[in-house]
């Protein structure tokens, strides 16, 4: 009996009430919800996989040239592949039983023989098999682009390795059923052709299928400006380069490597989907014209103007997203390097505050508590031993007075309660009363109450080590702090009229420089030094008020 059955069975003699809630119908209830859910899936799955071949079979149609049996990029193997490496291993028996009807369906409409269609299906299907199992047995599909290792993985195993293989199969089906002939050259054709669009296209499945939700998240009007430029410019150049008729000049010639510019913007800017979407863009274009005659790549045979086209879009497109991973390793790096040192200062920032606050709390408490001892003591001592007393407690003083300081410095709680515009003029001031001969002026502009805590922090440490260098280093008799709120930042600047230094001298650049430069990459601002030997020292700090962009 199954389980449905089961399920009438009990409810029909009144109990179900009781099963529902048992633990044995809980566990049916999870396995049928289970199961219609798998279902679904599996066949939302399918009907995905169906759509995406089906597209992907108009365009490699539409981009082959007549009276050839192969496409100058055919999408969709690359699409299978790219969906092979995004779903289980389990699923991909339904994408194969969902895409073979569809590939029969178009194959057969077009007047393709089925011997040849189904050789076709089976190369199609070998690929797309054996370049995803090849790249999932040696790096994560849904991090590869993120890595040189994991693209160099890509590259060998999903665009050389895999289309050249099965390339030996769609030759032979097409030579044997007489479909086609010259196998050598079928196999060459096919294998540029399928390895140019795995290049391409799956790069853009890929990477958007992982990172579309966290690109809309957190994407910005001006990052859509600049997407929206970089898309405007590409498909201007490339129809201009690739879609005139007669452009087979040398100065024509010269202008195919136009788009390169704006598929280096891409890189640098949108990573390997931006570039492969570009790169897909010039490929559609360029391919479009030089089969209707227009471009550069206008020879009296296709197949020698295709494959010219092929050879470079492949030499321009593999160094660029090696180029891309490259730089997304980087930045994963420098990501990380800014995690650590975040966690780095906030650990020294707990540390200091409990510090500050034991200083404050138990030493300072005990020095008050001993002025407060040696003051009775006083009126109890009589002689030369009355002004001993006396001094002592003025040397308690002293040392209660620089306890409460020193806490102050490591825990400005000044911050919290007051804001940042009082605890700099707090800081300015301490500093001219304590050094008589330097005089500090102190400015500030459009401060507002809700500045973020942790921009206000590094703000102070960097004004607290500021003023601490000129103290120990400049010599300088004037000193002025300026601190400005604008309308997405805050803006620091530090100015004297000291000794200066070369700050190009690594030498100089001790600790201190470092601490302060660290603390403003962490809340991704942007600091700058002018000084020179004999002409002071001036330096700028700029934060914006939202760390998070």
């Amino acid at each position: 009996m199954n389980r449905s059955g089961l399920y009438m069975d009990v409810t029909h003699s009144g109990q179900s009430q009781v099963f529902r809630h048992s633990l044995w119908g809980r566990i049916v209830s999870g396995l049928d919800e289970f199961t219609d859910n798998q279902a679904l899936r599996r066949i939302g799955l399918g009907l995905m996989g169906a759509a995406a071949y089906y597209g992907g079979t108009k365009i490699g149609f539409a981009l082959t040239p007549d009276r050839s049996p192969i496409a100058a990029v055919w999408p969709p193997n690359a699409m299978l592949l790219a969906v092979f490496l995004l779903v289980s291993k389990r699923s991909w028996w339904i994408l194969i039983l969902a895409v073979l009807p569809v590939h029969l369906f178009i194959q057969l409409k077009t007047g393709i023989p089925l011997a040849t269609s189904i050789g076709w299906f089976i190369s199609n299907i070998g690929e797309a098999l054996l370049g995803a199992a090849l790249i999932r047995r040696f790096a994560d599909p849904r991090k590869m682009f993120d890595s040189l290792r994991g693209t160099l993985i890509f590259l060998c195993l999903g665009v050389v390795v895999a289309p050249l293989t099965t390339s030996f199969v769609d030759a032979a089906t097409v030579v044997f059923t007489g479909w086609g002939e010259r196998y050598w050259w079928l196999w060459t054709e096919r294998s540029f052709s399928n390895g140019l669009s795995e290049l391409v296209v799956v790069p853009i499945i890929v990477t958007f299928w992982v990172n579309v939700g966290r690109w809309i998240k957190e994407s910005t009007p001006a990052r859509y400006l600049e997407a929206a430029a970089l898309g405007i410019g590409l498909l201007t150049v490339s129809f201009l380069v690739f879609s005139f008729e007669k452009a087979s000049s040398p100065n024509a010639l010269a202008l195919i490597y136009l788009p390169v510019s704006f598929l280096l913007w891409s890189a640098f800017r949108f990573g390997s989907g931006g570039l492969s979407l570009s790169v897909a863009t010039v490929a559609l274009i360029s391919i479009e014209g030089a089969m209707h005659g227009r471009g550069p790549f206008t020879s009296r045979y296709m197949e020698v103007s295709v494959r010219s086209l092929q050879l470079l879009l492949s030499s321009v497109a593999t160094p660029l997203i090696l180029l891309t991973a490259v730089i997304t390793e980087r930045r994963k790096i420098e990501n990380s390097l800014r995690e650590v040192a975040q966690e780095l200062i906030g650990a020294q920032e707990d540390e200091r505050e409990r510090i500050g606050r034991e200083l404050h709390d138990d030493i300072g408490q005990q020095l008050a508590y001993l002025e407060s001892e040696l003051d009775e003591l006083k009126d109890h001592v009589e002689g030369s031993h009355k002004s001993e007393v006396v001094g002592l407690i003025e040397k308690v003083a002293d040392a209660s007075r620089s306890t409460r300081e020193l806490s102050h410095a490591l825990h400005p709680s000044s911050i919290k309660h007051l804001g940042l515009e009082v605890a700099l003029k707090r800081l300015c001031h301490q500093l001219a009363t304590k050094k008589s001969n330097i005089r500090v002026y102190f400015e500030s502009e459009k401060i507002g109450s809700a500045m973020p805590a942790d921009v206000a922090l590094c703000l102070y440490r960097i004004s607290q080590e500021a003023l601490h260098n000129v103290v120990r280093h400049s010599g300088a008799s004037e000193l002025s702090v300026t601190l400005i709120e604008r309308e997405k930042s805050v803006r620091l600047r530090i100015t004297d009229n000291g000794a200066g230094f070369e700050v190009d001298d690594t030498k100089h650049v001790g600790l201190g420089l470092m601490g302060m430069r660290e603390r403003v990459r962490v809340c991704k601002g942007h600091i700058w030094i002018s000084s020179s030997s004999g002409t002071g020292t001036t330096l700028e700090v700029d934060i914006p008020l939202d760390t998070r962009l």
